[in-house]
Order: C-alpha cells, then sequence, then structure tokens
C-alpha cells in the first residue's frame, strides 16, 4: 500500500492552513494556540478535502485512478495538536486509501 511521502504531507497540511488562515513564517512552527473551535473545523474540513484530491500513486510512483487517499479527522483528534507539526505528523502516520 502506498502512503503520502512526508514532503508531500507537509505540502497538503500548508495548503490547507493558508487557505483558512493567514499565517506568514516558519510553517512548522505554527500553534493551534489562536484557533477557536470554528477554525479548527474549517481546517480540519480543508485539510480532509485536500488529502482526498491528492492523486493516489502506487509504490512505484504510479497514479491509480480508481483509488484516494482517506483521512477522517476528529476535533478530539485536532485538539490534541499543539503545533502544526504535531498535525503534519499524524496525518503522515495516519493516511491511507479508498476505493473511489
Amino acid at each position: 500500500m502506498s502512503t503520502l511521502t512526508k514532503e508531500q504531507t507537509t505540502k497538503i497540511v500548508e495548503k490547507a492552513l493558508l487557505e483558512v488562515a493567514d499565517f506568514n513564517g516558519e510553517i512548522q512552527d505554527f500553534s493551534f494556540t489562536h484557533f477557536h473551535d470554528l477554525s479548527k473545523q474549517v481546517f480540519a474540513n480543508k485539510l480532509v478535502e485536500l488529502i482526498k484530491e491528492a492523486p493516489y500513486h502506487d509504490d512505484d510512483g504510479n497514479v491509480i485512478p480508481v483509488l484516494r487517499y482517506d483521512l477522517v479527522l476528529s476535533m478530539s483528534t485536532v485538539n490534541s495538536w499543539q503545533t502544526l507539526e504535531d498535525c503534519i505528523n499524524y496525518v503522515f502516520n495516519d493516511v491511507g486509501a479508498t476505493q473511489r
């Protein structure tokens, strides 16, 4: 089973953050301290959307059009993240594949 690389995961998480928050600086230093519950929910929804849009690659790098990556997030999971690095690590370790 193929998974996203750490670099791909970081880019998707960063894109989700930049689509829902005004942020400039070192992305891995971002903290969720000032995110309210609604902001966290919007970020989580955008992150799941972007993960599902990412083309699925097999171990040889070929795109498999009938598969997509899948990510399920609960607010308790999102609330457990202190920094964006925590989010990146969670997504990197959790993303699976699903049939379209």
